[in-house]
């Protein structure tokens, strides 16, 4: 089961879920959706959360979405601040994207589209105790596993593609149009296409 929630609510629990962290936050996501990372009482939890000590590690790429206005998506400006480490994927994949506090706090929204909006994107239902541990669990001997054996920790701007909405959606159409599939598709062929974009 799962519902869909306010872009508001969403917010809203993710600010939560930061400011209850007292040792550390796991999230993963895709292209990092900027209305909610750029959203001013978000940063402020994330850099209150790093003045306590919180380890937070986020899993994202390998395209990262920018405003159309051309600033920076506050996540990676955050990795330069060393408030949290950026991992980001050698190619790109759809997963449940999910935040996993202190092993106990745990959201997790089904696979979706890329550029979906986050008031149609679906959230899980919380599952039953029982469950909820064993899965919360798995998931972080998978995040650990997969950072320290394939994902790549973020050193340099540089290492992201970094693509405003209209230019992510350019992107997907030539990959239609080429017969590709945006998942499973590399790096380093996405960033030759991006660069065909300019």
């Amino acid at each position: 089961m799962s519902q869909i929630i306010s872009d508001e609510e969403r917010i809203k629990r993710l600010i939560l879920d930061i400011d209850s962290a007292s040792k550390s936050i796991r999230i993963v996501s895709g292209e990092a959706n900027y209305e909610i990372y750029n959203n001013e009482d978000v940063v402020t939890a994330f850099r209150n959360a790093k003045k306590r000590g919180v380890d937070i590690k986020i899993m994202i790429g390998p395209i990262i979405e920018v405003p159309e206005d051309g600033n920076d998506n506050m996540i990676v400006k955050l990795s330069e601040e060393n408030v949290l480490e950026i991992y980001y994927r050698p190619e790109r994949r759809t997963l449940i994207h999910y935040r996993i506090v202190d092993k106990h706090v745990f959201y997790a929204e089904e696979p979706h589209p890329p550029l979906s909006p986050p008031s149609e994107r679906r959230v899980m239902d919380i599952m039953d105790i029982n469950d909820k541990e064993f899965w919360i669990n798995k998931m972080i001997a998978d995040f650990d596993a997969r950072i320290s054996e394939r994902e790549v920790l973020l050193s340099k701007r540089e290492d992201f593609i970094m693509l405003k909405p209209s230019q992510i959606q350019k992107l997907i159409s030539l990959l239609i149009k080429e017969g590709e599939s945006y998942d499973f598709i590399t790096k380093d062929v996405l960033k030759e296409i991006a660069n065909r974009l300019n």
